[in-house]
């Protein structure tokens, strides 16, 4: 993993799954903006309708026009409701996994502690 400096597994698992979702945003709406070209719409307002599509709120402000562009859309929801839900029962299982007890537990800062914590 690209997060090894995270020593937390849950924290770690949060960081992937942040990147994973900004990478699906940023690259299927660069995908949107070349497929959807007539529609001349910035990047942030392609990445808005990704999040919104990701989100499945779908507001139905922006909508592809080209027969292209709704199958990209339709192929980005399909891997949206499989992928989302896998990383968050990935997630959970992370967090059952962790004891409550061993989030709580002390760390010394050098290994010459000369006290115990009771």
């Amino acid at each position: 993993s690209s997060f090894s400096a995270i020593s937390d597994e849950v924290q770690r698992y949060l960081a992937e799954i942040s990147l994973k979702i900004v990478v699906m945003i940023l690259f299927n709406a660069a995908v949107m903006q070349y497929l959807e070209k007539d529609q001349d719409l910035p990047f942030h307002t392609w990445m808005y309708y990704m999040l919104v599509t990701i989100a499945t709120v779908g507001y139905g402000d922006i909508t592809p026009d080209s027969v292209l562009g709704r199958f990209s859309a339709m192929l980005m929801i399909v891997i949206a409701i499989i992928m989302v839900p896998q990383m968050t029962n990935a997630l959970l299982e992370k967090l059952a996994r962790q004891s409550v007890y061993a989030r709580a537990s002390f760390h010394p800062k050098t290994s010459k502690t000369t006290h115990v914590l009771v």
